[in-house]
């Protein structure tokens, strides 16, 4: 999980509920209810750099590229603030592609997860396009 509640400029306001309710809702429902081994990062802020270098350990130090932990699946979960073009933002104000995050752990990168179910959970706005709700 990528959750990001911190933002260092006047651009983009904090998010509070993102540190103070999804991630300990996310946790409460993957963790202990379906028993799956959750890591989140460990601060409210992330740089560009430190959601580069959080998923790059996380692949490395879970063994994902070659499954040695025989996972069954991969759910990644992304919250934050978004921008237009599918992009998240990261503390810093810079933007990170959230379909290069889908494309790292997709079958030609990552074989060993290539029949296994990959679940991205995305909660951010995505810049003008906002899903509106209809009403019959």
């Amino acid at each position: 999980m990528v959750a990001i509640s911190e933002y260092d400029n006047t651009t983009w306001s904090d998010l509070p509920n993102v540190k103070e309710k999804d991630v300990t809702n996310f946790k409460q429902l993957f963790e202990q209810e379906l028993k799956y081994e959750v890591v989140c990062n460990s601060v409210p802020k992330m740089t560009k750099q430190d959601i580069q270098s959080f998923l790059a350990k996380l692949v490395v130090n879970h063994d994902l590229h070659e499954n040695k932990n025989k996972y069954d699946g991969l759910i990644i979960i992304i919250c934050g603030h978004g921008e237009d073009g599918n992009m998240l933002v990261s503390s810093d104000g810079k933007q990170v592609s959230i379909d290069k995050i889908r494309s790292t752990f997709n079958c030609n990168e990552m074989e060993s997860f290539k029949d296994l179910p990959k679940i991205f959970i995305i909660d951010t706005c995505r810049g003008e396009n906002i899903p509106k709700a209809l009403y019959l």
